[in-house]
């Protein structure tokens, strides 16, 4: 109702506006009009008529003029009249001569001199003074004097207010008549709309039966009946509308029974699925580890027999077998790669990484393949490249050696490059893009759509030339992926393909510094080959030390350089001869002594030949006596530039490269727990050798006691110890911190899972280290967390080393062996009488933990067992002991998840390998074993 009475204020206001007022302007602009044209009328009336009495009263003057009581009486008799209030006369001269009436009014200006032949007036407040010439009928230009009457106007003010009091009554009777008239049509038009509004209301609420009723205003009827019928067309379509929704919600509750036993087969099939799934992947795991460790055995076994008195023809069997069993591995590997990527289980690590190290690592694996087809394997790097980088290097080998791999099985000759380039750059990453460019048959377009998935492969058929399982692509791809890149490929110049890939890496700022070398200054080298893009390798790996490289494709060609250049008193210091895979059994050997001796006699230039394995032998076995040295291809920087400064140039100084640790400013005060004490030993030594302030301490509460008596920089701090373990010395040195500095603690652990990582930094660790923790690690975690302390006046930088991580260790081809002494020298930084400490102190203890393992077991003491194994595998990390140490990951990992199902199985694996290994330390002298230059390998391996 209020919106109603506000819709008919709004109509009636907007009628009033529209109609009312025009018509009362109007009226009120007419009445103004005759009332002002009547009023000026009046005005002309009064003064005709005051000039007419004036003019009579002159002519009844002048025949008075000569006789003066009769004009004495005129004019006193003038003045009886009810409108004259006053008279006077003036004679010829200008001087009054008769006054009759009271004064003139005070506003009257009368001034004789103005006096002229024209009768005027004068308009006072009430009244109206005229000035009459007074003269004859026949001489109007001689006056006899002159008359001035003042006459009343009241009559006239009188009638000029009534006429404007008419005027108003007849405008306001005319707006109120219109007014009457508006109004009442107004409420016509706001009923008929009220009506309209209230349909439209019941129709939005969906009161279908409306009818409107007809109003006095008929332009509204066509509206209404067109809402009525609009009304009647709604109620039929509803009614339509009800039934279909009444059919259609019967319809959709048949169906959506039907989806719900859909989804519940649906979701017993998803979860058989998931099941099936699992059950494979650990079937895959299990099946994968237990092929494998046989298989490492066969290899293994096959290697050692391959070194014996065979006959030629067992050597091909043995070489058929090791290649058939390498094979197999590698297929074995790949089955595992991909159930752990397909599950999501697989995990990258984020250690140093030097990316042209393990490009041309993978290049050398594959080189033995690449020679068998005359295959030339080659590099190129972009300079602008950081080589210090951070990241998976054993992942990155498998996907760089999946990817030649393919490149060599798919050509029959020719090159197959390698190009990494810098394609993003960050602060703190970079994006590298890096391709591999065979010469093969190519891919086709429909082909390179199913490349990369499982399982799948170019040549189905059963003729197919090539082998394999189609996973390698597969593999390389998910790893690619979790290194937030992506692989592609696509046709190349040269008519083969082109494999492609990108991989964000973070940059290993804070540990190495990139600095420009010129060891090989004003060094002039020549080189004969054939191959541009292998002289290309060539000129690039010179060039990164100041170098300068001359090439030429003939022995012609090359003997007028090396004359010419020592002609400019810039002497070639080697010439580089390529010795092409398809002539390496065709090559004259006499014409290439000659040009060895003619180069070294006449020039003093040294020969380098760049030869397979094969081509060397032949060499070496009929040219005995010739001068000259030998790099195996593929081209490897850090050969070729340790063959230039160390055995070809040993006179110049700069050549000698050693091992270069940079000095802090102040020693860096560095804490190191660990309960166990090779372990212990180990990490100091290394920690010393980087130029630091160690600190040792065995347990929890010795490092919080140590930690209260003085400020350290760095904390290494291993998990699992008795009295306090790290976790909880963590916590409480943390607390004691309130308020004061903060020291960065690092775990060293055995095998962080990703639970136990976030156990680790929740408990307030900063960082964590998985043993066998190498120099270049502790140097990498040392810069990055004094970094901010402002302690270091230049980096720390290590030489990159060429040890196994641990993960890359459980997929060599070669079986685990009980002792290997190479790698303990590895791990103890190539220290021998700390490589024996190490191996002396495990072996001392061995007895009491295999005892301890069999009582904790029986009396199924888990955590316990599990406080004695992670200690024995601990310091197996240390002593190149792969075989119990594998033996003991697999045992702490379980005991770790509380998995007891196979425990039974890996305690008895666990205790064979301490008999082997007790057994192998009573046949060897230690002190014999790492006092020899070249240290020997225990030649057992696990059963």
């Amino acid at each position: 109702m209020p919106n109603n009475l506000n819709h008919n204020s709004a109509i009636k206001g907007r009628s009033l506006k529209l109609a009312l007022l025009p018509i009362a302007g109007i009226t009120l602009i007419l009445t103004a009009l005759l009332a002002a044209l009547y009023l000026t009328q009046l005005s002309k009336i009064s003064l005709e008529r005051g000039y007419h009495l004036s003019r009579l009263f002159a002519q009844l003057t002048y025949q008075s003029m000569h006789n003066r009581l009769l004009l004495q009486s005129v004019v006193h008799t003038s003045v009886t009249d009810s409108d004259i209030i006053a008279v006077r006369v003036y004679d010829l001269n200008k001087s009054p001569l008769i006054h009759s009436g009271p004064r003139f009014s005070p506003e009257a200006n009368i001034n004789p001199e103005k006096f002229g032949l024209d009768p005027s007036h004068q308009e006072l407040g009430d009244s109206t003074l005229y000035i009459v010439p007074i003269h004859a009928d026949h001489d109007a230009f001689a006056p006899f004097g002159w008359l001035i009457v003042e006459i009343s106007t009241d009559d006239f003010t009188l009638l000029e207010y009534k006429t404007l009091l008419l005027a108003m009554l007849a405008g306001l009777i005319a707006a109120c008549l219109s007014a009457y008239l508006v109004i009442g049509y107004s409420r016509q038009i706001s009923e008929g709309i009220e009506q309209v509004l209230k349909g439209i209301k019941q129709l939005k609420k969906g009161q279908h039966d409306l009818h409107i009723e007809a109003t006095e205003l008929t332009e509204f009827d066509d509206v209404f009946n067109a809402l009525n019928a609009l009304a009647l067309g709604l109620k039929e379509t509803q009614d339509d509308i009800q039934r279909n929704i009444d059919q259609s919600i019967e319809d959709l509750r048949e169906t959506l029974e039907t989806i719900e036993i859909q989804n519940i087969e649906l979701d017993l099939a998803r979860k058989e699925a998931v099941e099936a799934s699992r059950v494979k992947s650990d079937f895959l795991a299990n099946t994968s580890h237990e092929i494998r460790t046989p298989l490492n055995g066969i290899i293994g076994f096959t290697s050692l027999l391959l070194k014996t008195s065979v006959s030629e023809q067992q050597r091909e069997y043995l070489r058929t077998i090791q290649s058939s069993s390498q094979g197999l591995l590698t297929i074995i590997n790949d089955v595992l790669d991909f159930s752990k990527i397909e599950t999501g289980r697989l995990q990258l690590d984020y250690i140093p990484l030097h990316l042209r190290h393990v490009i041309e690592d993978a290049m050398q694996i594959m080189a033995p393949a690449a020679h068998e087809k005359n295959i030339q394997l080659i590099l190129h790097i972009d300079r602008n490249l950081p080589s210090h980088l951070l990241g998976d290097p054993l992942r990155l080998k498998q996907i760089l050696t999946n990817l030649v791999s393919n490149a060599i099985k798919f050509s029959s000759g020719g090159n197959v490059i390698l190009n990494a380039i810098l394609k993003t750059t960050e602060e703190t990453q970079v994006e590298v893009e890096i391709s591999v460019q065979d010469s093969g048959v190519g891919v086709s377009e429909q082909d390179r759509e199913k490349l990369f998935q499982a399982f799948s492969q170019i040549d189905t058929s059963n003729t197919r030339k090539h082998g394999g399982t189609g996973l390698g692509l597969a593999v390389s791809k998910g790893l690619i992926r979790r290194m937030n890149g992506e692989i592609g490929v696509k046709s190349s110049g040269q008519g083969g393909a082109l494999f492609w890939f990108t991989a964000r890496f973070g940059v290993e700022q804070e540990s190495y510094q990139q600095e420009a070398t010129h060891l090989l200054a004003n060094c002039h080298f020549g080189m004969f080959s054939a191959n541009q893009q292998l002289a290309n390798h060539m000129r690039e790996i010179i060039k990164s030390e100041s170098g300068i490289l001359f090439t030429g494709t003939s022995i012609p060609e090359i003997l007028t350089l090396v004359k010419s250049q020592s002609q400019l008193n810039q002497p070639l210091e080697v010439v580089f001869y390529d010795i092409e895979p398809q002539l390496e059994r065709n090559f004259d050997l006499q014409s290439l002594a000659e040009f060895v001796d003619k180069l070294l006699l006449h020039y003093s230039c040294k020969t380098v030949f760049l030869t397979t394995p094969s081509a060397r032998r032949a060499i070496e076995h009929n040219l005995t006596n010739i001068q000259c040295d030998y790099l195996e291809k593929p081209l490897i920087q850090s050969r070729v530039l340790s063959l230039l400064r160390n055995e070809l140039m040993p006179e110049k100084e700069e050549t000698k490269l050693g091992r270069k640790i940079t000095p802090f400013d102040t020693r860096p005060k560095i804490l190191a727990v660990d309960d166990n004490p090779a372990n212990l030993q180990l990490v100091g030594e290394l920690l010393n050798g980087l130029g630091m302030d160690v600190t040792l301490a065995s347990d929890g509460k010795q490092a919080i006691e140590l930690a209260e008596r003085q400020l350290f920089d760095l904390i290494f701090m291993d998990l699992q110890m008795p009295i306090m373990d790290g976790i909880e010395a963590t916590k409480v040195i943390r607390n004691k911190e309130s308020g004061k500095r903060r020291t960065p603690i690092v775990a060293l652990t055995a095998h962080a899972m990703a639970e136990q990582k976030s156990q680790l930094l929740l408990a307030g660790m900063d960082d964590y280290l998985s043993k066998p923790v190498s120099e270049a690690q502790l140097a990498h975690i040392i810069n990055r967390w004094l970094k901010a302390r402002n302690l270091q006046k230049n980096w720390l930088k290590v030489e990159n080393s060429t040890e196994i991580s641990p993960s890359e260790a459980t997929l060599t081809l070669e079986a685990p062996k009980i002792v290997d002494i190479n790698r303990s020298l590895v791990l103890a930084n190539n220290k021998p009488n700390l490589a024996k400490d190490m191996l002396s102190m495990l072996l001392i203890g061995l007895n009491t933990d295999q005892d301890n393992v069999k009582l904790h077991y029986s009396n199924n003491e888990y955590d316990a067992l599990e406080a004695v194994v992670h200690r024995l595998h601990g310091g197996c990390c240390y002593c190149g002991v792969e075989a119990l140490r594998l033996a003991a990951h697999d045992l702490d990992k379980s005991l770790q998840c509380k998995d007891y199902s196979s425990l039974k199985e890996q305690v008895e694996k666990l205790d064979s390998e301490i008999d082997n290994l007790q057994a192998w330390a009573s046949e060897h002298d230690l002190d014999v074993l790492f006092e020899t230059e070249e240290p020997q390998t225990g030649v057992l391996s696990t059963k």
